[in-house]
């Protein structure tokens, strides 16, 4: 049969949005019923299931409306191109829809490649209960899944819980942990476990040495002011450095005051050079402060990805 010889040969219809294309397509889908189309053998997708749902409400709506008053009825007869078509006709057509409104396919791109995929099962290697997800599923099930991580209180998550506790200053630990996971789910899913578990850290150094370099540093002479006194920022400096040792506050004595010059490589404290006496003893200090705060972080990256 050609083209021209089909009751319902292909339309294209190119339209930007809000100029009927949903009308002109449910003008398509109620004449294919009115010529006697059985509705499982016709098939009405789009892209959202909202678009979806008006399509239905429209083919139905504007069918009710027919076949309640002779005017609408007219009127919907004139626009599907079949004249003559009366109240009586659209009532019968409306109880013969309603009886199979299941069977007429107006759904989702994706719904109906779901179906197709579910009726091969089997011959595709799924299991016969089978679904895709929506993305309130998915937050539910991740949700059931965190609680459930929470309430194990397995001895890997406890540093994360630590830092998400350091970390949640304005909000639950649980809201700390549950965003982290939504954000590094999408990293989690393109690598493995290697990735995750790859930093090596050295040993420290032995708490003798540790306590001797301590003591070093608190007898060192600190550069002297124009006047020839001591110069008080410099002995403050030194003394923070060796409090935030005592209290093992790693990352703070990295950041602040004389090891963070040591570490960016100024080599200079209030405009005066690092003496070299001063960055020997502190190398050591920086080096064991270092490997804690890098094995913790080991521990929190391992922790991430049991996480998920």
């Amino acid at each position: 049969m050609s083209t021209q010889e089909m009751p319902f040969p292909p339309r294209l219809i190119r339209a930007s949005a809000g100029t009927g294309k949903t009308y002109q397509l449910s003008n398509r889908l109620i004449a294919l019923l009115v010529a006697g189309e059985q509705p499982h053998r016709i098939l009405a997708t789009t892209f959202t299931k909202k678009a979806a749902a008006e399509i239905r409400e429209r083919v139905f709506c504007r069918i009710a409306e027919a076949a309640l008053e002779e005017s609408q009825a007219a009127e919907l007869s004139a626009a599907i191109s079949h004249p003559n078509k009366g109240s009586k006709d659209f009532q019968s057509l409306l109880t013969s829809l309603a009886r199979e409104q299941q069977r007429l396919a107006i759904c989702t791109l994706d719904s109906f490649f779901i179906q197709i995929a579910k009726s091969f099962a089997l011959e595709l290697g799924l299991p016969l209960e089978w679904d895709l997800l929506d993305e309130s599923a998915v937050r539910s099930f991740n949700e059931e899944a965190l609680h459930r991580v929470i309430a194990t209180k397995s001895s890997r998550m406890i540093p994360l819980i630590k830092l998400f506790a350091a970390r949640a200053h304005t909000r639950s630990v649980y809201q700390t942990f549950r965003e982290d996971m939504y954000s590094n789910m999408r990293l989690f899913r393109e690598s493995n476990y290697a990735q995750w578990n790859w930093l090596r850290v050295k040993g420290g150094l032995p708490r003798v040495e540790v306590l001797r370099l301590l003591e070093e540093l608190k007898e060192f002479q600190v550069p002297l002011t124009k006047a020839g006194k001591p110069d008080s920022r410099w002995k403050k400096a030194i003394a923070d450095s060796v409090e935030l040792y005592g209290t093992s506050s790693w990352e703070s004595f990295l950041k602040k005051g004389l090891p963070s010059k040591i570490l960016d490589d100024s080599m200079e404290y209030y405009k005066t050079p690092l003496p070299d006496e001063l960055v020997h003893i502190m190398r050591p200090l920086i080096g064991h402060a270092s490997a804690f705060v890098l094995r913790s972080l080991r521990r929190r990256t391992v922790a991430s990805y049991f996480l998920f």
